[in-house]
């Protein structure tokens, strides 16, 4: 990135737009190859910068076996390649986010930035784990996920009690104690025989924390 500080947004999606845009330019786009795809999906074979497929994509809302495979790819890309593809999805899916935004800043008396941020976060947090590429429509999960995080942060917004009418806040305030975690018994079904050691933290991580799967297979 060769973006001053002077010339940074402070817009979270405006900043993540630009990321997006230094790294589709020359000389090196992050491109796909779509000549990767089956021909039945209708892409066209040949290698197309990341704003291009999302323009083909936008171009062609109905073909959803095609969005599905380019998002699957996408998402991959994202888990084991580094932030740039993180940046790229990101950008990839900048449409919707921007629409997201809108729709929940209207009426909104905080900072609207930080509307942004939390619908950012959201998709982050759905692309690096959440959304599972097996089953379908991962660009909708994606999606659905940046919008509820925007939308609770919008509803948390207006249910804070101010400082000074703490004294008079209905409900408890000391947290209830967890008896019990789900870890403790993926340990005992390891001691029990009935969860290989070597299987005790993936399954924790995969099951129970819900990682992606693909990075911790990576490592193993």
């Amino acid at each position: 990135m060769t973006v001053s500080n002077t010339q940074w947004p402070d817009s979270p999606l405006d900043a993540a737009d630009m990321a997006f845009a230094v790294l589709t330019s020359e000389p090196e786009p992050l491109s796909i190859d779509c000549d990767r795809f089956s021909p039945h999906l209708k892409l066209p074979a040949v290698m197309m910068t990341l704003p291009t497929v999302r323009d083909w994509l936008l171009a062609h809302p109905r073909a959803f076996p095609a969005r599905d495979a380019v998002w699957a790819h996408v998402i991959r890309r994202a888990r084991l390649d580094g932030p740039q593809w993180v940046i790229g999805a990101v950008g990839m899916a900048m449409p919707a986010l921007r629409r997201y935004a809108r729709q929940l800043r209207a009426g909104y008396r905080g900072d609207p930035d930080d509307i942004e941020a939390e619908i950012l976060a959201g998709f982050l947090a759905a692309l690096r784990d959440h959304v599972d590429l097996a089953r379908p429509a991962p660009y909708a999960a994606l999606c659905r996920a940046g919008w509820r995080a925007g939308h609770k942060a919008r509803q948390q917004a207006g249910e804070f009690t101010p400082v000074e009418d703490v004294e008079h806040a209905a409900g408890p305030r000391t947290p209830q104690v967890p008896y019990g975690h789900p870890d403790v018994l993926v340990r005992r079904a390891v001691r029990l025989g009935i969860l290989d050691e070597c299987d005790e933290q993936p399954y924790i991580d995969v099951r129970l924390g819900r990682r992606a799967i693909e990075p911790i297979a990576s490592r193993l």
